[in-house]
Formats: structure tokens, C-alpha cells, sequence
């Protein structure tokens, strides 16, 4: 799709989100190694955390694991090597954008 269209669809999905009232009060932005395959989108993950403080995250709820939510715009790339990611929290898990953005959108945080 075009830039346009993308960021067309990008608005109306924003604007569905102020209308259910589910909108982020944060963001985070952060530098990923690679390219997301999408340009935005909600990622939800299952978390679990270990005794010894490992968290693990599950494709699928589990009776220990927690739910993360979260929304991600790319703002930028440089081919396929680099992306400047916006990251809107609607859950509050230690590291949940470190493991969205190396689990979910298969493209690690840099640094």
C-alpha cells in the first residue's frame, strides 16, 4: 500500500481507539534492529515470570502468565536494517517492550 493509505488506516484506527476509550498515556520510543513487518498495529503477548525473575513469554494464556497489551507505529526506517518505533503501553509488565519488539515484531530494541 501506499504511504497515504497506511497512514489513513493508521488515523481511523487511532481514532476507533478514542471512541472505546482505550487509548495509551504513554509512549515510548525506541531504535529497532531490522524492519517490523507491519507499519503499525496492537501486539498482545502473554507474560510469565519465573521465580528467579525471567520472564518468558507464552504464544497463549497460561493460570500464571498476565496479559501485555500495546500499539507500535514505525515512524521511520532505513531500508531493512534500523526502524524508529513508537510504542503506546496499555499494560504495565516489566520489559513488555523489550520482549513485543523482539518476539512479536522480531526486531530487538537497540541497546
Amino acid at each position: 500500500g501506499s504511504a497515504v493509505g497506511e497512514e489513513c488506516r493508521c488515523h481511523r484506527m487511532l481514532a476507533k481507539n478514542f471512541t472505546r476509550k482505550v487509548v495509551p498515556d504513554s509512549v515510548y520510543w525506541g531504535f529497532c534492529v531490522g524492519k517490523p513487518s507491519a507499519n503499525f498495529g496492537r501486539i498482545r503477548m502473554f507474560l510469565e515470570e519465573k521465580d528467579h525473575g525471567q520472564i518468558v513469554a507464552r504464544p497463549s494464556p497460561t493460570p500464571e502468565s498476565k496479559v501485555a497489551l500495546a500499539e507500535f507505529v514505525v515512524n521511520a526506517s532505513a531500508l531493512e536494517y534500523g526502524s524508529f518505533v513508537s510504542f503506546y503501553p496499555l499494560t504495565s509488565r516489566r520489559n513488555q517492550i523489550r520482549i513485543m519488539a523482539a518476539h512479536a515484531l522480531r526486531c530487538p530494541l537497540l541497546g
